[in-house]
């Protein structure tokens, strides 16, 4: 792949840039498709930065949702709102596309080097995501064991790889000391590795799941953990199947000469906008899936003028008479909302 040209980079991949001081647009340029673009990543940009605005706010804001397994959740809401920023940057460099017909290179090679590194930490994240609802399914003693050093390396490790490839990208393609094909293969194995984790790790899951279903009768903390693991599963597979198209038909253009298949722009915009819809689409899941995340959320939205405490407010008591807030599964879940 060239990495050297002199046009609107907004059409192009975020690594096929070039090392001049301004980005400068192209005698091609399309003055009502730029516009089009700029109104897509404007709403893309707001339904990520306020959805996971909102999760962040009601996770660490909710005694209640301060949990172990939230606390990954956490952390992609974390790496999300980050992509979200990164389409909000990217919008500002297309104004400056439309308005001046440049860009500042500094500035836009801040841009693209977020994008990436948000983008890895977000898949990253959803691998840790389905580690640990296996190891709590399938391992439920090693995971009550282990205490908060699992949590540790669930969360480092994808900030840390995240880390890695982005310097790898700075470092071949911003500042050419190391080589294109290292910073390639890199990109390749963090995207590809995660998948097939995220497939064994479900897959291994729902077979335990099954199994347990046959041989014994469920225990309450078995269904909570059940209904959290299908909660997670939907996450995953959602970004998964928003996230993959961009990066199959990425490594398909520039990665498999025999493919035959030609860039377009267009197409190319439209699978991106799609991936970074896979960051806005996690308060919709919690919402419908997590009542005691949704309990959070409608007290902020119908109890304004008063405190809200869901854990031991009148509405919980009144929605779930029956149920106990204290009882807790062994993965650390409050089972009473989950």
């Amino acid at each position: 792949m060239n990495p050297t040209f002199a046009s609107n980079t907004s059409n192009y991949p975020a690594n096929v840039t070039n090392r001049t001081t301004l980005y400068t647009r192209s005698n091609w340029y399309d003055p009502d498709y730029e516009t089009t673009k700029m109104w897509c990543r404007g709403v893309t940009a707001f339904v990520v930065l306020f959805g996971n605005f909102v999760c962040l706010v009601a996770f660490l804001g909710s005694k209640s949702l301060r949990k172990r397994p939230h606390y990954l959740l956490v952390h992609l809401c974390l790496a999300d709102f980050l992509v979200g920023v990164s389409v909000l940057l990217r919008l500002v460099i297309d104004f400056f596309y439309w308005k001046h017909g440049n860009a500042d290179f500094v500035f836009a090679s801040f841009t693209f080097t977020l994008d990436y590194f948000s983008s890895i930490a977000s898949i990253n994240v959803l691998t840790s995501i389905a580690i640990e609802r296996f190891l709590a399914i399938v391992f439920p003693l090693f995971h009550r064991m282990s205490g908060k050093g699992l949590y540790a390396l669930l969360i480092g490790i994808p900030w840390l790889l995240s880390t890695v490839t982005t310097i790898t990208y700075v470092f071949s393609y911003r500042f050419p000391v190391i080589e294109l094909d290292i910073f390639e293969m890199t990109y390749l194995i963090v995207i590809s590795i995660p998948v097939f984790v995220i497939f064994i790790a479900y897959t291994a899951l729902l077979i335990k799941v099954r199994k347990n279903h046959v041989q014994v009768p469920c225990r309450t903390q078995d269904l909570r953990d059940r209904k959290l693991a299908v909660t997670l599963l939907i996450v995953t597979l959602a970004s998964v199947t928003t996230w993959g198209p961009y990066n199959v038909y990425y490594v398909l253009t520039f990665h498999c000469e025999a493919c035959g298949i030609k860039y377009s722009g267009k197409l190319f915009f439209g699978l991106i906008i799609l991936q970074y819809w896979n960051s806005g689409i996690n308060l919709v899941v919690y919402f419908y899936r997590m009542p005691q995340f949704r309990q959070v959320i409608l007290a902020w939205c119908c109890c304004r003028h008063r405190q809200v405490k869901p854990q031991n407010s009148q509405d919980s008591s009144n929605s779930h008479p029956h149920v106990s807030s204290n009882k807790v599964s062994n993965s650390g879940i409050n089972t009473t909302r989950l």
